[in-house]
């Protein structure tokens, strides 16, 4: 039994496939107001054992969402796998932060990449 878990196989949640990686301009009435960034990891549950002899649960791919606004400040909230059907909720209702609804507007490839590395300056 390993000491910690491997992720080796781990399968991706497909409700993640259309944010995995990518960025969001947060809009109010049309206009930007700052950017959100989806980034996957998965994890495994301690299901069992002691010290070496730990058994885990099959690893799960759960979301970790930075989002700035105007005020500059970086948040990183994690969304755990039974909560992701926030991410339907995106595209039918917006991206929700402190009472306040924000259009999304998901960008490409290489605009998530500058944003990633611009906006938040996170590396992989």
């Amino acid at each position: 039994m390993p000491w910690s878990p491997s992720f080796e196989g781990a399968v991706p949640d497909p409700r993640l496939d259309p944010v995995r990686s990518r960025a969001a301009r947060l809009e109010l009435e049309g206009q930007p107001v700052g950017h959100l960034l989806v980034e996957t990891d998965f994890m495994a549950a301690k299901s069992g054992g002691f010290a070496w002899w730990r058994r885990w649960s099959a690893p799960l791919e759960y979301a970790v969402v930075l989002t700035r606004l105007a005020d500059g400040e970086t948040r990183e909230t994690w969304v755990a796998n039974h909560d992701l059907g926030i991410v339907a909720a995106w595209a039918a209702d917006g991206y929700q932060d402190a009472g306040t609804t924000y259009a999304m507007v998901w960008l490409d490839e290489a605009d998530s990449l500058r944003v990633h590395d611009e906006v938040f300056a996170h590396q992989h």
